[in-house]
């Protein structure tokens, strides 16, 4: 038993209802930045520092307490104030935009393969 899970968590209970929930055709699967990051997309931290040192750069660099999300819109609303708007979007689409740097993995062709009826993310690419 793999000892960051609490005793009673059944490893091999939990695959099979997985397997079932595939076989039915209703399991969704829910996908994070780790998906990302293997095709070298930046995380949720990465694009924040990147706008950072591109939209404001005299701004502090987030600390390990700062909500992310709080500070990205700080960065948002200082690229906006001085009409960088466009040049914001136009960042994040280069940013996420499919190149031969974010290739698909066989990590990515096994989860399609697995037949999950939906995907769930939180990611801004397309990979999956």
């Amino acid at each position: 038993m793999d000892s960051q899970f609490p005793p009673e968590y059944n490893h091999d209970k939990i695959k099979g209802e997985l397997i079932d929930l595939l076989k039915e055709g209703t399991a969704v699967l829910m996908v994070g930045s780790g998906s990302s990051s293997i095709v070298n997309y930046p995380g949720w931290k990465q694009l924040v520092i990147d706008l950072k040192n591109k939209f404001y750069p005299s701004y502090q660099d987030p600390s390990p307490t700062d909500n992310l999300l709080d500070y990205a819109q700080i960065i948002k609303d200082q690229a906006f104030r001085h009409n960088r708007k466009r040049e914001y979007y136009q960042f994040l689409h280069e940013t996420f935009q499919p190149s031969t740097n974010h290739g698909i993995r066989p990590f990515h062709v096994s989860l399609v393969k697995l037949g999950f009826s939906g995907i769930i993310t939180t990611n801004y690419d397309r990979t999956l």
